[in-house]
This record gives C-alpha cells, sequence and structure tokens, in this order.
C-alpha cells in the first residue's frame, strides 16, 4: 500500500532525517548525544543519517548535541539547561 516503505523507500518519506523532541533527550544517558546514541536509544531510526532536535516538552539536564540540528527554540532551551550544540567535527567549540 502507499504506506510501505521498503528497502528503496518513498521520495515522500525522508527516511534520511529525523525529529527528536526536547524531552526525549532526558532520558538518553550519555554526556554526548550523536547520531549514533540517538540511534542506539532508539529515539532515531537507523537509516537516520540527520537529526534535528525541536521544542517539544521539557528539558531536564545539561546535554551536548554533537553534530545534530536544533531549531532556535530548542537551541535556546538547551544552552538555558547548560547544555550546548557542537559541529559533527569539532573537537572544541568552534569560534566562528
Amino acid at each position: 500500500g502507499p504506506f510501505y516503505a521498503g528497502p528503496a523507500g518513498s521520495a515522500k518519506i525522508k527516511a534520511s532525517r529525523a525529529e527528536v523532541r526536547l524531552s526525549e533527550l532526558n532520558g538518553i544517558d550519555a554526556a554526548v548525544i550523536d547520531m549514533e546514541v540517538l540511534r542506539k536509544a532508539g529515539v532515531v531510526d537507523v537509516f537516520a543519517k540527520q537529526a534535528k532536535v525541536v521544542l517539544s516538552g521539557e528539558l531536564k539536564k545539561a546535554v551536548v548535541l554533537k553534530g545534530i540540528g536544533a531549531t532556535k527554540g530548542a537551541a535556546e532551551a538547551i544552552a538555558k539547561a547548560g547544555g550546548r550544540i557542537e559541529a559533527a567535527d569539532a573537537a572544541a567549540p568552534a569560534a566562528k
């Protein structure tokens, strides 16, 4: 049927992208959260190449996102909780 996404997938379903709710980060027991951590936690699909955190729910702890995007609101909430967002290839916070 129209909802079947086989190995070839569907043009309409962006399987390579995943949205993560802010509140979902609370349940992840990792200081630095990257795609691998999200996949292992079952928060994003194993085939997801990119993820974006969206402002949904409440963040109760400081997290460091590595190579993961965030909406403006989510980024502000992460900073407010004492966390930060790093580029995927940055060993130190990039000063751009």
